[in-house]
């Protein structure tokens, strides 16, 4: 969607989550700066720049902006969004899914009046017009057609009295709804949320229960009632590599090139401190890790692997203690390096 329906929320997804605009980083950067000013009480611009500049540096993106382009954001006149939600009618729901269209095309009539129903919200225009390029409607609505179907798809809505087109569809960039229920006597959705708001139809239609990812937020619709989703598909992954041993290369060196870019603290904290210098022996500090329910917390020295149990480096050998200091076993490094298995075996046996 074109339009930041809550310029508030879209500006606090960019400075918690590291968001950025991919194809557009000003539009970000523009809203950061009106949310720093208008919500925040930020009047100025080197400040702000201070602000802004820190949070696009997060985001690892090279975007050129000085205190004269931040000024010159902070002095739109613009009005400023903060669009909380808007409905849907179970009438217009029925003209939307009453019919032998593909769900891709339900999607885009629903795309297409979430759009017009913002737009209507924020500048009050009311004349059932959308202002967007099919392209931006299918992408909202997370699906994609080919310009045949899309023809077809189009020219169906309007033989079926639901859209009318200027110039007989071709190349328009704004479209006519004739579904539009402006007396509602029962709503169907409350869309709250924009970045994703096609879930709140997949939900209207399959089931199932909308939830927020417990990571970032992100909104998610979980098909299981017993055992819900607690995570957006980016950070489902995330939490996944984050489980997995990390593959170590070009260790001739000395120094591993880490593949994990997620655990590059700790494995590197671990290769200093046990001169860990291929995969399988990170990936039995690993299993050696996910042994204990606390797990192996890394030290300037020592490893603590419960209440009971450390191990540390001492004299080239890991030096296994007691809570009261007491060495219980010691093994040379250079077995742990020549052997892993059965030194990893022994550490574990011990610690248990």
């Amino acid at each position: 969607m074109k339009i930041i329906a809550n310029e508030t929320l879209y500006a606090r997804k960019c400075l918690e989550q590291g968001f950025i605009d991919n194809k557009k980083p000003y539009k970000s950067i523009r809203t950061v700066v009106r949310y720093l000013n208008q919500v925040q009480g930020m009047d100025n611009a080197t400040e702000i720049f201070k602000v802004v500049k820190e949070y696009v540096d997060q985001t690892e993106r090279e975007v050129q902006f000085d205190v004269k382009v931040i000024r010159q954001m902070m002095n739109e006149e613009s009005p400023y969004n903060e669009l909380d939600y808007v409905y849907i009618s179970k009438k217009e729901l029925d003209l939307i899914t009453n019919n032998n269209y593909p769900h891709s095309w339900k999607k885009i009539l629903y795309s297409m009046l979430v759009t017009y129903k913002v737009k209507n919200a924020i500048f009050q225009v009311n004349n059932h017009r959308v202002d967007a390029e099919m392209s931006i409607i299918m992408k909202d609505a997370h699906t994609t057609l080919g310009v045949d179907k899309r023809e077809e798809m189009l020219a169906k809505f309007e033989e079926d009295g639901l859209i009318d087109m200027p110039n007989g569809g071709k190349q328009s960039k704004y479209f006519y709804l004739n579904y539009i229920d402006d007396e509602p006597e029962e709503i169907g959705i409350i869309v709250e949320d924009f970045d994703d708001f096609y879930l709140y139809f997949e939900q209207y239609v399959k089931g199932g229960r909308l939830i927020n990812c417990s990571e970032c937020g992100k909104l998610v619709l979980s098909q299981s009632s017993t055992c819900p989703e607690r995570y957006c598909k980016k950070c489902k992954k995330q939490k996944e590599l984050e489980k997995k041993p990390i593959a170590i290369k070009d260790s001739s060196k000395g120094k591993p090139r880490f593949t994990n870019k997620l655990l590059l603290d700790t494995c590197t904290q671990s290769y200093q401190l046990f001169e860990i210098t291929t995969e399988e022996e990170y990936r039995l500090m690993q299993e050696l890790n996910n042994a204990f329910g606390e797990g192996v917390v890394g030290g300037e020295k020592v490893f603590k692997i419960n209440d009971k149990f450390s191990i540390t480096t001492l004299n080239g050998k890991f030096t296994i203690m007691n809570i009261a200091g007491q060495i219980i076993d010691e093994v040379p490094i250079e077995n742990f390096q020549k052997r892993p298995r059965v030194t990893f075996e022994k550490i574990k046996k011990i610690v248990k």
